[in-house]
């Protein structure tokens, strides 16, 4: 320790010795219960920021996945009408394929 740091402490126990027995009485009882204090208003305002903070991120996640099940389902719709789709066009080929081999085996007779 430096000697002002020393002067400085040696100042401040000589102020806290003159001090009345009631007065040290509240720095010792008092002072650690008003310190919890502002630390829990701090802490809570900490918490509170933190709270808002993951709802905001909650809501954005949240708002994501509903997008991502909405692509899904729309996906899901679009294959079920391709599918549909196709079937048709195999109905219609199969029907053509037939339709041009009757008329082959007509011409051919």
């Amino acid at each position: 320790m430096s000697p002002q740091e020393i002067t400085l402490m040696t100042t401040f126990l000589q102020t806290l010795g003159e001090l009345p027995v009631g007065a040290l009485l509240v720095v010792v009882f008092v002072l650690p219960w008003v310190a919890v204090l502002v630390y829990t208003w701090l802490m809570r305002g900490m918490i509170d920021r933190f709270r808002d903070q993951f709802q905001q991120e909650t809501k954005e996640s949240r708002e994501r996945f509903e997008a991502v099940v909405q692509m899904y389902e729309s996906n899901a719709t679009l294959v079920k009408n391709y599918e549909r789709l196709c079937t048709d066009q195999q109905d219609i080929i199969i029907a053509n394929t037939q339709k041009l081999q009757q008329l082959t085996d007509r011409l051919g007779k």
